[in-house]
């Protein structure tokens, strides 16, 4: 009977973590709504500050008023959508689904063998499949790993500025830089972690037990933008993973499974990058669960051992790792910079 209570409260947290993952979505349009509201507010305020002198400056064109450099949380979203999913998984599969179609029914034309043109095609595809990697999706997938970067940050900042609370960390910035240096590390290892299980010898279980690793892995990038502003260390964010495992489980689950569905590594990746800043909007809202399950699960402790082992007495990796970090970080606030001013053209 308490095997049955133990199943019970597992399914019940495991389905509560899916709908907060789900349903936080729903946001989207509410934190859009309130983000507009204070845009007038501040204009009305604004309006009401300026003097007899200035509004008749305005009137005359005399006053050149800069536009807000805060965008939406729709807006945000949009750009990184129409990079990741329009330049990337759209071009790729306009470039299976009509391009390559295309050229087999003109290049068949100048054929009259079959089996001549069937080799002669086998030979060029895998051609204009290489030269398209190449040229077009690993170019727009690596700027788009820069750029993600900083705008999974912005979208995790306008999400935590409209859920009404303070940020609480009091890290300075060589602690925060190092924190998150060593969770970038721990989550790579345990990334290596997850898949050398899926080869495990245990054909059903290896690869079930690697979704469910990923799926906890997912949940825990998605929080951990929220957790880092409340304060928390690494290892009191792992251990909330870790006692709650049965709901974050649920709520890594949806992305983990949708990222999986295509098995093109492009196509998964760029799926990841669409539908992840919606689960850290989701993260923001969700309300986690104030008991702990019933046991924990020390999935982490592997990866946070030889995390350690990695950082403890090596100075010199951890510099070149802070140095490779802010190197990144520099990259992608250019590059952001850069594709934020050609993409939004379109969305304007």
């Amino acid at each position: 009977m308490k095997m049955a209570v133990i199943l019970w409260q597992a399914l019940c947290d495991f389905i509560q973590g899916m709908k907060a993952c789900l349903t936080g979505i729903i946001q989207i349009f509410e934190i859009e709504k309130q983000q507009r509201q204070q845009e007038a507010m501040k204009e009305q305020v604004k309006s009401v500050s300026t003097g007899p002198l200035s509004r008749r400056r305005e009137q005359k064109g005399c006053v050149v008023t800069l536009p807000s450099r805060q965008q939406s949380l729709i807006h945000q979203l949009g750009q990184c959508c129409l990079w990741n999913g329009g330049l990337t998984v759209g071009m790729m599969l306009l470039f299976q689904y009509a391009f390559l179609p295309l050229m087999i029914y003109i290049s068949s034309y100048f054929f009259q063998d079959e089996n001549e043109h069937s080799q002669l095609w086998s030979w060029f595809r895998n051609f204009l499949n290489s030269l398209f990697q190449i040229c077009w999706v690993f170019p727009i997938f690596t700027i788009g790993r820069f750029v993600n970067v900083i705008w999974f940050s912005q979208i995790a900042n306008l999400a935590w500025k409209h859920s009404s609370k303070r940020s609480t960390n009091s890290l300075t910035i060589g602690l925060l830089v190092a924190d998150l240096s060593f969770s970038v590390v721990m989550q790579l290892v345990f990334l290596v972690q997850c898949t050398l299980v899926g080869y495990l010898p245990l054909p059903f279980v290896a690869k079930k037990l690697s979704f469910a690793m990923v799926s906890l892995l997912y949940a825990l990038y998605a929080f951990e933008y929220k957790w880092m502003n409340q304060g928390y260390s690494i290892n009191v964010r792992l251990a909330k993973v870790e006692n709650q495992w049965p709901y974050f489980m649920g709520f890594g689950l949806p992305l983990a499974y949708l990222t999986s569905l295509s098995g093109n590594y492009f196509i998964d990746g760029s799926l990841f990058a669409v539908l992840f800043p919606l689960t850290i909007i989701s993260a923001h809202q969700a309300q986690t669960l104030q008991q702990n399950f019933v046991f924990p699960l020390r999935l982490f402790g592997l990866s946070m051992v030889l995390s350690n082992h990695l950082f403890q007495g090596h100075e010199f990796i951890i510099k070149v790792g802070k140095f490779i970090f802010s190197l990144i970080l520099s990259i992608a606030t250019t590059t952001t910079f850069i594709v934020k001013n050609t993409v939004g053209r379109f969305l304007t």
